[in-house]
């Protein structure tokens, strides 16, 4: 099995490596940026444990629990009304972070707490999340609890949870109601928004099982698994982590140190399962394999720098100079180069959203249908409520899945063009420097001619690594949560859906309310449209910019490079000797370090 912590001493090693080094030229530094940067992420990377479940599932408490204090506002009411994410801290401080992107300190108390509670006035919908630090063992050892509102109706919190949180969770805790276990919401949810992810960690909590009389203890824990097991099958019986639960007990246990009730509550065994599944498996071996990755195209991208400056230290000035002179070129080419690669963007641009488009409309019939079926069918009472709450709950639920399901595509078709115009700009360099024919300079370093040329890789990393490709799904799920779906709402109040209507008044009701609900439906697919494409419009610029910007980044260090060897040639300075002497050493090291990780 792999040593996780081992792991990434390894990788970290290779990194301090790299730092221990000098290194002076500005294209270095930024590459080596790059691989410190990815020091920070391994040093301060967390395993994130989410806890889900419907509202007075127990989770607060659940939480105080596993932390071993009374810190999260508990009551038999719903109290969660915003995301706290819990992580290791000496002192207990907790901050607020708005989504206007200013924050606000506190001590985390209970005290504090409640003023966010659900229970409180105070408007949660603008917090973003708030985080909290505490001086709990389980979070010593970088492990982050995300604490949850309660799943069960559709708003922005929970688009926020799903979109934000689950898709990165090593570890998913699923708080049931052993008394009512896996309600249709809750198998919903659990489809919808665990298994699509494809997150396999999970434990379900049957909490309140202190509840249960003791003579049926066994009868129940077997059918609450045997629900599970064939609710999810793909999940299997051995992937389903069942543990009977009590929050109540627990807690007390732990604030009276009494262990009859910390034992009998279950408490050590569900603090067990979560480092089992944290430490094993895939999650741990897809982090390092992550580093490994990210770590080795660093490594390579440096690489293949020493190389270009070991390929300019090693010319003469009359090459040189005629490599300055194919540089002029690509310099008044500039203007023109930019309105390309501009002109082709919007091109893929308008394949792209054809693409979405067609999607967008087949699922805009097919919603369509299925919605019409249903308010056509409908034989109750409460037809206000029904279109109000479960129709347009429905369409809400099914755009939402639209976008998840589609939003991997869209950012597939934006990397590409990412990559694309990144070849584009490198073979444009390339080819305008090898028209002259020297690109191969005469020098040959240990037996092989080094070409002077821009990877593409180096010109599209800066823009991946921004991270403005992939988020657009969830500020158009923000927009699933609130704004969109108005129309539809304010449909509810129209005059002839009564709260109750007579068999005799609802046939009439439903031929006025099938059109304006196709019509109202219309209007939120073309908004849906429209956002589509204005964020595209918006990533398709940002990436356009981006690699224009890298390409100038990297253009203007080596031509600056170039520069300063043919100066110092020209006037018979021993200066850049030394720098082919530190190029070879550097040259080495890496050679070296690319070893190590191989064999790591």
């Amino acid at each position: 099995m792999m040593n996780y912590n081992l792991e990434k001493d390894k990788l970290l090693h290779i990194i301090e490596s790299v730092e221990r080094a000098s290194w002076s030229k500005k294209l270095q530094q930024s590459l080596v940026s790059e691989i410190s940067s990815l020091k920070n992420t391994i040093e301060h990377d967390f395993f994130t444990v989410v806890i889900l479940g419907e509202f007075k599932r127990g989770k607060s408490t659940f939480i105080n629990a596993l932390l071993g204090s009374d810190l999260l506002p508990t009551n038999v009411t719903p109290t969660t009304a915003t995301i706290n994410a819990l992580m290791f801290n000496e002192e207990k401080i907790a901050e607020v972070v708005y989504k206007d992107g200013h924050t606000q300190k506190g001590e985390a108390t209970l005290e504090f707490l409640n003023g966010f509670s659900a229970d409180s006035s105070f408007e949660t919908e603008n917090i973003n999340y708030i985080k909290i630090g505490y001086p709990s063992e389980l979070l010593r050892n970088h492990v982050i609890l995300v604490d949850t509102p309660g799943v069960s109706d559709m708003n922005q919190q929970r688009v926020q949870v799903t979109y934000d949180f689950i898709p990165r969770a090593d570890v998913v805790i699923f708080l049931l109601d052993a008394t009512s276990p896996l309600k249709r919401t809750e198998k919903e949810f659990i489809e919808d928004h665990l298994l699509k992810y494809g997150i396999e960690k999970v434990i379900f909590i049957a909490n309140r099982f202190d509840e249960i009389e003791e003579e049926d203890e066994e009868e129940v824990l077997e059918d609450i698994k045997k629900r599970l097991s064939t609710s999810f099958k793909k999940m299997g019986e051995e992937g389903i982590h069942l543990i009977p639960f009590s929050a109540y007990q627990a807690l007390q246990g732990v604030i009276n140190k009494d262990e009859s009730l910390i034992n009998a509550s279950n408490l050590p065994i569900v603090k067990e399962t979560i480092e089992t599944l944290i430490y094993d498996g895939t999650s741990p071996e897809n982090k390092i394999r992550t580093y490994t990755r990210k770590l080795r195209f660093g490594l390579e991208a440096l690489y293949r720098q020493i190389q270009q400056e070991l390929s300019i230290a090693s010319a003469n000035a009359e090459e040189l100079e005629k490599i300055i002179a194919q540089m002029n070129i690509l310099i008044s080419e500039q203007a023109s180069r930019k309105n390309k690669l501009k002109d082709y963007a919007e091109i893929q641009k308008s394949d792209m959203l054809a693409i979405i488009r067609k999607s967008l409309q087949n699922f805009q019939r097919e919603l369509k249908e299925e919605v019409f079926e249903l308010v056509d069918s409908y034989k109750g009472t409460e037809f206000k409520h029904y279109i109000e709450k479960q129709i347009v709950s429905l369409v809400q639920k099914r755009i939402s899945q639209w976008i998840t399901t589609y939003s991997g595509p869209m950012n597939l078709m934006l990397s590409k063009l990412n990559q694309e115009l990144a070849n584009a700009l490198a073979r444009h360099f390339n080819t305008t420097i090898a028209l002259h024919g020297n690109a191969h300079v005469s020098t040959e370093f240990k037996g092989t001619p080094v070409k002077l040329a821009i990877q593409a890789e180096d010109i599209s990393n800066v823009t991946m690594k921004a991270g403005l490709i992939a988020g657009g799904a969830a500020g158009l799920l923000i927009l699933v949560g609130g704004p969109l779906l108005l129309p539809l709402v304010g449909l509810a109040g129209m005059p002839y859906l009564q709260k109750t209507l007579l068999d005799n008044k609802l046939k009439e009701a439903k031929a006025k309310v099938l059109p304006e609900l196709n019509n109202l439906m219309n209007k939120t697919f073309n908004t849906l449209y429209e956002e589509i494409e204005k964020n595209m419009s918006i990533s398709v610029e940002q990436i356009v910019i981006l690699n224009e910007q890298r390409f100038a980044e990297i253009f203007s260090a080596y031509k600056e490079e170039i520069e300063q060897n043919i100066k110092a040639k020209k006037s018979n300075q021993d200066s850049f000797l030394e720098e082919e002497k530190d190029l070879v050493s550097k040259k080495a090291l890496l050679e070296k370090l690319l070893q190590e990780l191989k064999r790591g």
